[in-house]
């Protein structure tokens, strides 16, 4: 049980994210990930980036986790694998600037 709430959190966490760049745009995740959705079904080419499905895969792999019966600890590991990879890219980007 600890565990599963464990990468609910995870999942929920990574909504949080903040993007913002020039003067007047900035989303968060989970409005990003809507609009990737919305996209993928109108035109699947224009969202095929590993900083794009790769993050997004990862929270896949962490939702997978939440109904097994007991998560399996390579499937959460890839999915905060992913999840780091674009929460770190995010974090970079943000000092550098």
């Amino acid at each position: 049980m600890k565990e599963k709430l464990l990468n609910l959190f995870l999942v929920l966490t990574s909504f949080i994210g903040y993007l913002e760049w020039g003067k007047e745009n900035h989303l968060f995740l989970l409005q990003a990930e809507v609009e990737i959705i919305s996209k993928f079904i109108s035109n699947p080419s224009s969202v095929i980036h590993p900083f794009i499905l790769l993050p997004f895969l990862g929270q896949l792999l962490l939702i997978v986790t939440l109904f097994q019966a007991k998560p399996n600890k390579t499937l959460t590991y890839f999915g905060i694998s992913g999840l780091g990879l674009l929460l770190g890219f995010m974090f970079i980007v943000g000092m550098l600037s």
